[in-house]
């Protein structure tokens, strides 16, 4: 990597940075909201009052998920699923589950118990399972997809997948600091703790978020339908226009400053303005993604196996934090109503 181009990275690593800490507080103070409370420490979420649950909302927000979404799922339904087996690599057809995974598959059900039981004796310890259950779910995805096809992320790839541990506490850290703003969930039962305890703790938690949702990616490209049915959509070439890009990176920033100026409207956008906003300074640096090259001519395995891999990942939050001590709670605007666990289906 040249000097230039190393430049450019830290560069736009920190403007993206800047950009998301102060347009949403742009946005609460053109609101008239005092900016104080959106920088305290620790910064622990608070139940926020939203809006009471809106049809209309709804309705519109399942209508807009269902037309973006149909057309993968279609995909999924009418693929031809006559020779739809798990693959397996020539030198990992003999592989058996490892050893390894049995211990983590032992301590995903140990801190499982754990973490919906009330034992007096592990009373202290209580609020730390979701860390451990969360580790031991995620080697024991690494050992599956080493019996399936010999290799995982974990094991063809160790220092990448050490370093995404970190790489996803910073990254979960940015939508916790967006949601200061919007007030979309908050955490009970951690009870009284400091603020360095809340941040190390929390940290800790947020770092599994990405090894979890990208270890179960690399089991989906198994499957046929997953590996090569989306493959061939049409052919989006305006994905790599610069104009386009910064037009997008426009409409994140404005997003990012709904989302302190009305996060009632806009709170959606905590999930998508990040990520438009990255791959325009990416653009910036004219070195648009692989993956948006790759959507650009019409291939959206990446990005469709990313959703299902993150769906998946959502079942098994939501199935564990029901019965958790140390927990979070939704409180979504307009939309509190027909829960899988404790969140709203349309979430």
């Amino acid at each position: 990597m040249t000097a230039p181009s190393t430049v450019r990275n830290i560069l736009s690593i920190f403007g993206f940075l800047i950009l998301i800490f102060f347009t949403p507080l742009a946005g609460a103070w053109m609101a008239g909201l005092p900016i104080a409370p959106f920088l305290e420490f620790p910064p622990i979420t608070e139940q926020v009052e939203q809006p009471s649950f809106s049809l209309a909302a709804f309705i519109l927000i399942l209508g807009f998920i269902l037309v973006t979404t149909w057309p993968f799922w279609k995909r999924m339904i009418f693929f031809d699923h006559s020779d739809l087996q798990v693959e397996k690599t020539s030198y990992g057809s003999d592989q058996k589950f490892p050893w390894w995974g049995w211990l983590a598959a032992g301590g995903m059900i140990l801190f499982w118990v754990l973490a919906w039981t009330r034992f007096p004796w592990f009373e202290p310890l209580q609020r730390h399972t979701f860390f451990p259950l969360w580790f031991c779910f995620i080697i024991t995805l690494n050992a599956i997809a080493v019996e399936v096809s010999g290799k995982s992320l974990m094991t063809r790839k160790p220092l990448y997948f050490s370093l995404l541990f970190p790489v996803s506490a910073a990254f979960w850290w940015v939508f916790e600091y967006l949601n200061r703003f919007a007030g979309n969930w908050y955490y009970v039962g951690a009870g009284e703790i400091t603020g360095w305890q809340y941040f190390l703790e929390a940290t800790l938690a947020f770092s599994t978020v990405l090894p979890a949702v990208l270890s179960i990616r690399v089991l989906l490209y198994r499957f046929p339908v997953f590996a090569s049915g989306f493959r061939d959509f049409p052919a989006m070439s305006w994905l790599s226009s610069s104009r386009i890009w910064t037009l997008f990176g426009i409409a994140a920033l404005m997003g990012l400053f709904g989302i302190g100026f009305a996060p009632e409207w806009t709170f959606p956008l905590l999930w998508i303005a990040p990520g438009l906003l990255w791959v325009t300074f990416q653009q910036w640096k004219h070195a648009l993604s692989p993956i948006i090259q790759k959507a650009s001519t019409g291939d959206l395995t990446w990005i469709w196996n990313s959703v299902i891999a993150a769906l998946i990942c959502g079942f098994f939050w939501e199935m564990w934090n029901i019965g958790s001590q140390a927990k979070w709670i939704y409180s979504i605007p307009g939309v509190e109503r027909f829960y899988l666990f404790e969140m709203p289906i349309l979430g």
